[in-house]
C-alpha cells in the first residue's frame, strides 16, 4: 500500500491526487507517513506541471489535518508557492500569526520561493503589522531579496530610532544593487 501511495504521488495526475485524498481518512497509522509524503510529492508535481488549482486543494487539505510539523511546513510552503503572487495573503497571515512554525515557513518562502517586486512591496508594506519580535527577521528577508521595491522601507528603518531594526537594516543595505543609498545615511 505504501508503494502504491508513492507511485500515485509520482504519477501526479488529477485522478492520482483524488485517490490519495480519498485514502487519507481511513489510512492506518502505519501507512499515514507514506501517504502524506505522496500527497506532498503529488501537490508539488501538479503545481510544476500547470495544475496549480488541484495542487492548492491538495495542500489546503493537508493543512486542515492534524499532521507532524514537517508535513505542515511542507504543505504550507506548497499552498503559498502554488498560488504564486496570489499566495501573498496566506504568506502574510502566517508572518503575522501566532504559530512560530508557520512564521518560519513563511519567512523561508518569502526569501527563497516568491520572487518579484510585487511580493517585495507587499512584504515591506506589511512590516508594521508583523509582531515586533519578527520585524528584524522580516527586514533581513527584505534585504536578502535585494529588490529595490524594499529599499525605501529599509533605508527608512536604517534612519529610525528602533536600534534592533536599525541594525538589521544597516546590515542588509549592502545587498541592494542601489548601493548609492548608503552614503546619505552617513550624513544623518
Amino acid at each position: 500500500a505504501a508503494a502504491a501511495a508513492v507511485a500515485l504521488g509520482r504519477i501526479a495526475t488529477e485522478p492520482a491526487a483524488a485517490a490519495l485524498e480519498a485514502a487519507l481518512p481511513q489510512a492506518p497509522a502505519t501507512l499515514r507517513p507514506a501517504l502524506l509524503d505522496a500527497c506532498l510529492t503529488c501537490g508539488s508535481r501538479l503545481s510544476e506541471t500547470g495544475h496549480e488549482r488541484r495542487a492548492q486543494a491538495l495542500f489546503d487539505r493537508l493543512l486542515g489535518l492534524d499532521v507532524a510539523p514537517g508535513v505542515r511546513a511542507a504543505a504550507l510552503r506548497g499552498a503559498i508557492v502554488s498560488r504564486g503572487t496570489d499566495g501573498v495573503p496566506l504568506l502574510l497571515e502566517h508572518l503575522r500569526g501566532t504559530d512560530a512554525g508557520g512564521a518560519s515557513t513563511a519567512f523561508w518562502v518569502a526569501q527563497h520561493d516568491l520572487p518579484g517586486g510585487e511580493v517585495t512591496s507587499a512584504l515591506a508594506a506589511a512590516l508594521p503589522s508583523v509582531p515586533a519580535e519578527r520585524q528584524g527577521a522580516l527586514v533581513a528577508v527584505l534585504c536578502a531579496r535585494g529588490d529595490s521595491a524594499a529599499l525605501t522601507a529599509v533605508t527608512g528603518l536604517a534612519r529610525g530610532t528602533d536600534k534592533a531594526l536599525r541594525l538589521a537594516a544597516l546590515r542588509g543595505l549592502g545587498r541592494f544593487a542601489a548601493a548609492p543609498a548608503v552614503p546619505p545615511l552617513l550624513l544623518d
